[in-house]
């Protein structure tokens, strides 16, 4: 929906309060989400600004795009508007494909494309995600509309990030309730899964809570996590376990771990570790937590004909750039050192009978989770370094404390 009004002036927000003739500071560019007090001051006014003239109430919007130009005249986009995000991915991706947050490491650009957004316009943008909203505003009347968009993206990856940070909280606030020696947030949403299970099959009497959110993470999500979380003091330690698979992740943990400990400490009972690599995978490239089982295990098929499939063994037929078919083919042994497991469009795979063979990543956890076949027996042994990593972080944990 779009619709023009008249007479809005807006050209910033008091910072504090002052009297008549004293000097006061304008707010002029901002972002913000509904976690801040100071976002119901900004939305209130703004609403109260625009949404008489345009005769609709507030409830019935979930998001809109105030362009305010240099006549005091404003278009107002509402509602179902086109918006188009750059965004940077942690993994290859095809066009057409369907994207997941955990695919996202950062939003670098918000476009309108319908939209005109040209140098001396005001803009206000107000946003929905879940229950949180969010704010950003440039009413400086010097940003373009490369500027505004990057303005906007900072709103939106806020969003993203407070919506996975808020369910992690109150997964820790509930954890509190009980007694526990850590708490433990992993990479991918399901990894807590196969950690609960190889801990408790092997004997680990430490006693851990884990994030059972199931909110897509991935590993840029996870650096804020640590970040965010080290801002307060905890009562208990919170642990971060990344996967082995990103070079550049694993380079800024290294760099947070200068004396070479295995871990990280980032303040106020909060560390992380990336896991260590099991000795049945020396020299692998990639390394997320299903990698921790054999070869043996990650091939075998549930009783309705799936398992997990690895991108060496996967073959797209294309016919003018277009997939017309997703072929399990013998896996090529020369990229046994550097394939990773296809999560994306498993349903598509499928054998040369034209039978669906493709498991996802989520329902194997599941599986193994709850012993349902084929994998009720496991060999979890190599799970062991993994809580050896969570002594040496819980032993450091206990000597900050003392």
């Amino acid at each position: 929906m779009h619709k023009q009004i008249s007479d809005v002036l807006l050209d910033g927000f008091a910072n504090h309060s002052a009297q008549q003739g004293e000097t006061v500071e304008i707010v002029i560019r901002g972002v913000m989400t509904s976690d801040s007090p100071t976002f119901f001051v900004y939305a209130e006014q703004i609403a109260n600004l625009i949404f008489p003239k345009l005769e609709i109430s507030t409830d019935a919007v979930n998001r809109y795009l105030m362009v305010l130009h240099q006549d005091a005249t404003a278009d107002i986009y509402l509602n179902d508007f086109q918006i188009r995000a750059s965004v940077r991915v942690t993994r290859a991706v095809e066009a057409g494909e369907g994207l997941r947050r955990s695919d996202v490491s950062s939003i670098e650009d918000v476009q309108f494309p319908d939209i005109s957004i040209v140098k001396g316009d005001r803009i206000v943008y107000f946003d929905r995600s879940g229950w949180r909203f969010g704010i950003a505003f440039d009413l400086s009347r010097e940003s373009d509309a490369q500027a505004i968009g990057v303005l906007c993206a900072q709103l939106q990856a806020k969003l993203m990030l407070e919506d996975v940070l808020h369910a992690t909280l109150s997964e820790f606030h509930k954890a509190e309730e009980s007694s526990f020696d850590a708490f433990v947030i992993t990479e991918g949403k399901t990894d807590w899964r196969h950690l609960e299970r190889a801990l408790r099959e092997i004997g680990y009497r430490r006693k851990l809570r884990f994030d059972t959110s199931d909110q897509d993470r991935g590993d840029a999500r996870l650096l804020e996590i640590c970040q965010s979380f080290a801002l307060e003091p905890r009562t208990h330690p919170v642990i971060c376990v990344f996967d082995r698979d990103n070079g550049q992740v694993l380079k800024r943990l290294a760099k947070l771990d200068p004396e070479g400990r295995g871990y990280q400490d980032w303040g106020n009972n909060v560390f992380s570790f990336a896991i260590a690599a099991p000795s049945h995978r020396e020299g692998y490239a990639y390394l997320p937590i299903e990698m921790y089982y054999t070869n043996e295990l990650l091939s075998r098929m549930t009783p309705d004909g799936r398992r997990l499939c690895f991108d060496n063994e996967v073959k797209k037929e294309l016919v003018q750039g277009k997939v017309l078919r997703t072929l399990l083919i013998p896996a090529v042994a020369d990229l046994e050192s550097t394939k990773k497991i296809v999560a994306n469009d498993v349903d598509a795979i499928e054998d040369e009978s034209g039978r669906k063979v493709g498991l996802s990543k989520a329902r194997f956890a599941e599986l193994v989770w709850t012993k349902g076949e084929p994998f009720a027996d496991i060999d979890f042994s190599a799970f062991g370094a993994v809580t050896t990593q969570l002594e040496e972080v819980l032993n450091a944990a206990k000597k900050n404390s003392s």
